[in-house]
């Protein structure tokens, strides 16, 4: 299975393509669901609690975006002037870097990706259920 969905990589920084279904322990969570052999309309509602429980709202699935150009207000200004110049001492040399707080900045994570597609990932996830479902007509002893 695969679902590639954007997340930023914790050691460089940088934004990457991840597949989903790479992360373990939800693939063993979807592998059981397609056991379950669920009506339709509950598979869903249950996938759904499933990748809320797995990427809503953990620090290791968020990212931050915000718009083009990014841009601060005066209030974060005189607090990047303040801490940078009017309180630092003149032997402390400047940060190679700060962080700050743009004026719009809206956090997303890999549910609100998969929720914004989701009648697509639906249909995915539908669909290989299925295919699970047609392996076990084929190969009955497939799970022993």
């Amino acid at each position: 299975m695969k679902w590639n969905v954007i997340i930023q990589d914790s050691k460089t920084g940088n934004f990457k393509s991840y597949n989903i279904f790479e992360y373990p322990d939800f693939r063993i969570s979807m592998e059981n669901l397609f056991k379950r052999q669920y009506p339709q309309e509950r598979f869903l509602s249950e996938l759904d609690q499933e990748i809320h429980h797995y990427f809503r709202a953990k620090i290791e699935w968020e990212m931050f975006i915000t718009t083009w150009p990014p841009h601060i207000n005066s209030d974060e200004i005189s607090r990047i002037i303040s801490e940078y110049h009017i309180n630092r001492s003149p032997e402390q040399p400047l940060p190679e870097q700060i962080h700050v707080n743009v004026t719009k900045c809206y956090k997303i994570d890999v549910y609100s990706q998969l929720r914004a597609n989701w009648e697509r990932f639906a249909d995915y996830m539908l669909s290989e259920n299925q295919k699970y479902v047609t392996s076990l007509i084929t190969n009955p002893h497939s799970l022993d």
